[in-house]
């Protein structure tokens, strides 16, 4: 039975690089029966995480001299006004959202994670940049919470405009995956914590990855492998030699099994 090795790109900033590859992977005469996606769970089975829609805000504005600010348009107090929006969205969430315990948090979530604009002090900033995330659960509106997100900004571009008529507000979508979510008893979850010998997890991951992508396309998928996400997104990230052995006897595991006949261990 062959196993492949899928390489992808700029999975760090959206999962960029899967869909192309995962809709060749799909359309291969034999599809799949298994996707292990190697992202850092300890090397414990995760069969759920949420999905993500990022989005990146352009603010144009009119400048001049902020000694009258009355002629401008300032488009930084208006991307702030954007991001107190988001802000607030996040919240009504978190109080009357779906929820899912396995998750932590258990709802899902608005973060607005970068806001630049503005040069100098003594002038009226004609241009600001934000840009924001949506993560979501199962069960979440999200075309709905975009679709409420995307009026509040008609209404806000429709303001500056009536001040100048260059104003404007230009949306940009920067990364679009789906969640994963499969059933605990799925046989995927029992056949990966046989090759990693160890209990699936119990809770889903907050963060995203490219195994929801496989799933949507029909492959049975989980996440799984070496390495704790606790020590991601910092400078001193870091694995363990002994959790790469670990992998390493999973691999193992798993190149012995291909030598058995498919019915021992492949799943259905």
């Amino acid at each position: 039975m062959p196993v492949h090795l899928a390489f992808s790109y700029d999975e760090e900033i959206g999962c960029k690089g899967a869909p192309d590859l995962v809709a060749a992977v799909a359309s291969m005469p034999a599809r799949p029966a298994l996707c292990i996606v190697g992202e850092p769970t300890s090397l414990r089975v995760v069969r759920a995480h949420k999905g993500k829609v990022a989005r990146r805000i352009e603010i144009i504005g009119r400048g001049g001299h902020s000694a009258m600010p009355h002629l401008g348009v300032n488009a930084v107090t208006s991307a702030a006004r954007i991001a107190m929006m988001l802000e607030e969205i996040g919240a009504e969430i978190m109080r009357s959202g779906v929820r899912d315990d396995t998750f932590e948090p258990p709802h899902s979530t608005v973060h607005v994670g970068s806001l630049h604009g503005g040069t100098v002090l003594n002038l009226v900033p004609d241009r600001a940049v934000l840009e924001f995330e949506l993560r979501d659960i199962a069960g979440e509106n999200v075309k709905a919470a975009i679709a409420g997100i995307d009026r509040k900004i008609d209404e806000l571009r429709k303001e500056l405009r009536a001040h100048a008529s260059e104003a404007d507000i230009r949306v940009e979508e920067i990364a679009s995956y789906p969640m994963l979510s499969i059933p605990a008893a799925h046989p995927a979850v029992a056949t990966v914590a046989r090759l990693a010998e160890r209990p699936p997890a119990e809770k889903g991951v907050s963060f995203g990855t490219e195994a929801g992508l496989y799933a949507a396309a029909g492959i049975p998928t989980v996440v799984c492998g070496p390495g704790d996400i606790a020590r991601a997104h910092k400078a001193d990230e870091w694995i363990g030699l002994d959790e790469l052995a670990d992998a390493h006897g999973m691999m193992q595991r798993l190149a012995d099994k291909l030598g058995q006949p498919a019915k021992e261990w492949v799943i259905p």
